[in-house]
């Protein structure tokens, strides 16, 4: 995976529940006067706390073909979630779909990628049967 890794950037490791993850990053410099530190540490906490977007997030860093930004991590963050855990649709219903706007980006280079593997396998074809 190539992006942004929470786990790297806040020194924490991937094995740990996301309760001994809370319990580590409530700990961290929450005094210090740097704004963007304690807003890097908030997302942190709602990503790698929630066992629902941790999964999220966690599923995206093992997808070497996602690319996941820093923005990335901050929407899965603010997005939305019911008791449950189950994301929200824009119409207020659960879903069990990954939000468009979060990795979209990603998984439409992925689709073109597939789109030219079709493409260059279908002319191996043809020149492996003498179509050409």
């Amino acid at each position: 995976m190539a992006g942004y890794n929470l786990y790297t950037s806040q020194d924490l490791y991937p094995s740990h529940s996301c309760e001994e993850l809370l319990a580590d990053l409530a700990g961290r410099n929450w005094g210090l006067p740097d704004g963007a530190r304690r807003a890097q540490l908030d997302v942190a906490r709602q990503v790698l706390g929630n066992p629902v977007r941790r999964d999220m997030y966690d599923r995206q860093l093992g997808d070497a073909t996602v690319t996941v930004s820093r923005k990335d991590v901050e929407r899965l963050a603010s997005m939305e979630l019911p008791d449950d855990g189950l994301p929200l649709t824009e119409s207020g219903a659960e879903s069990d779909e990954e939000p468009a706007g979060i990795f979209a980006e990603s998984k439409g280079l992925v689709a073109i990628a597939a789109a030219l593997v079709i493409v260059v396998i279908g002319i191996m074809v043809m020149l492996f049967f003498g179509g050409w």
